[in-house]
């Protein structure tokens, strides 16, 4: 069930940060395990690279997949969302290390430590359980 009030890009954010904290878990417990999606995870463990357009991308086959309507999203409008996500994480610590953009040889990408987001994300309220299922 689809949960209201959540902004679509942080339900999905909630989706990956419980998938790449289950993987983080079964993987030093040594399971192998799949995407919910039954996809590879594009998404990268704590201090890794994740390219911005392989991101947004699976932003959309979530959203398709979970039957929203991604008509309406764009790489500039999901960019749109992280910048907002990156300056509310840096009013609170200028040198956050939680969610940055930066741009490496390969192109532009985000660095996420995803147990911190987590965190961050129930601190403000902005963690969707629901999504993360």
């Amino acid at each position: 069930m689809q949960r209201r009030g959540f902004p679509l890009f942080y339900k999905f954010l909630s989706y990956v940060v419980n998938r790449e904290l289950r993987k983080t878990k079964s993987s030093s417990s040594s399971k192998p395990t799949l995407s919910p999606l039954n996809r590879p995870s594009l998404a990268a463990s704590k201090g890794e690279d994740i390219k911005v357009k392989k991101f947004f991308d699976e932003f959309v086959v979530w959203g398709r997949d979970g039957n929203y309507n991604m008509k309406a999203y764009t790489v500039s409008g999901f960019g749109a969302d992280a910048t907002q996500l990156i300056s509310d994480l840096d009013a609170v610590e200028p040198d956050q290390l939680i969610f940055k953009r930066k741009k490496k040889e390969q192109g532009m990408v985000y660095i996420v430590d995803w147990p911190k987001l987590q965190t961050h994300f129930k601190r403000t309220q902005k963690f969707d359980p629901q999504a993360a299922e």
